[in-house]
């Protein structure tokens, strides 16, 4: 993952995190799934479709109870 990339996923897991806890008006929500959305799209184009969902999947096991 280059610097650019980690750059983007940190962003990610920030908007996801105020996605989850934050109590924000709806405008405010749609702007975060907007910028979360934008973000996945500018990742998917960095690393490759493939190469995204192998890490995405990576992580699902990793974090997943057997």
């Amino acid at each position: 993952m280059t610097n650019y990339e980690q750059h983007l996923f940190s962003e990610l897991l920030d908007v996801n995190y105020e996605l989850e806890t934050g109590e924000h008006n709806s405008v405010v929500t749609v702007a975060l799934l907007n910028r979360y959305s934008q973000i996945v799209a500018s990742l998917e184009d960095s690393m490759g479709e493939d190469e995204w969902k192998n890490f995405v999947g990576k992580g699902k096991q990793m974090f997943s109870v057997n």
